[in-house]
């Protein structure tokens, strides 16, 4: 302690000692930056400082301090970085494994605070945002994915099935396709709630796929109509009387010609190198392979 009529003064040496004490415009008044408490050291120095960190006031705002974080840490920064390229890939990666895994948004809540107390505070992506990166980054971009594969694969199917979600009949439509690079795939492109999974109820489903340009095969525009094809069937039983025609095989014939004999297919026949196999097969395509 102090001789008597001694007055302290806040040094350099307790400013190292204590770097959250700062001093004031009295140099026996110093200041606490944790609490906000003002107090005297003019009597013991040294001995005043400790006895303001036993005190009540100040374990509060340490308890305190200690228990919340700091507001800065969840801005983002105007700069778009390494750490913000990473964060983001780890947000799109989070929404897809709940979809992967059939998951719904609502779980996602409870989720993400097991990753921000275990990993990244900066984390979010709980229900809302899961729900707007798989509507609109995830799902543009597969639907552009199957559509750019589409073009490429001359062999095309689609197909479509009930499945009972509990008390919902769900059809999920499925598009089956074939190129020489990938082989089979078989992708869903939508899921569609129904009252019933009658032929009809099916079929209707199916055909509001019909207008999408890059399946050309539903292309109903460009088939050949029947009152074209009655012209060129009474064209030739008119100076071929004696030969048995096939209608049906007639047809198909036309359809052929029409449909794969073009300008710019044989174009593209010329400048792709195919397997002869893989032409005959899209002939056989065109008509009854049982007529021939």
């Amino acid at each position: 302690m102090p001789p008597a009529g001694l007055n302290c003064k806040f040094t350099k040496k307790l400013s190292q000692e204590f770097p959250f004490i700062k001093p004031t415009k009295f140099e026996d008044e110093v200041t606490c930056t944790k609490c906000q408490s003002t107090f005297s050291i003019t009597l013991g120095g040294r001995r005043d400082i400790t006895r303001h960190l036993t005190r009540e006031k100040y374990k509060k705002h340490i308890n305190a301090a200690a228990s919340s974080s700091v507001l800065t840490n969840y801005y983002r920064n105007d700069t778009y970085g390494t750490c913000e390229r990473k964060l983001a890939i780890s947000e799109a990666l989070f929404a897809y494994h709940a979809v992967a895994h059939n998951r719904s948004f609502r779980s996602m809540d409870c989720t993400l605070k097991i990753k921000q107390k275990r990993f990244e505070n900066k984390f979010t992506c709980a229900r809302t945002k899961s729900e707007a990166i798989i509507k609109r980054v995830i799902a543009p971009f597969a639907f552009d994915t199957l559509t750019q594969e589409l073009e490429t694969s001359p062999f095309v199917s689609i197909f479509s099935d009930a499945s009972n979600h509990k008390g919902i009949k769900l059809f999920p439509t499925l598009v089956r396709s074939f190129n020489t690079q990938n082989g089979i795939s078989i992708k869903i492109i939508d899921v569609t709630s129904m009252p019933g999974e009658t032929a009809e109820i099916i079929s209707n489903l199916l055909l509001k796929f019909s207008d999408i340009s890059c399946f050309e095969w539903t292309d109903l525009n460009q088939c050949v109509e029947w009152e074209n094809v009655q012209k060129t069937l009474k064209l030739i039983s008119e100076h071929f009387t004696a030969n048995d025609i096939d209608e049906s095989a007639l047809f198909g014939e036309i359809t052929l010609i029409k449909n794969y004999a073009t300008e710019q297919k044989i174009k593209e026949w010329q400048e792709m190198k195919t397997l002869i196999d893989l032409r005959w097969v899209e002939i056989f395509k065109h008509f009854d392979v049982q007529q021939i």
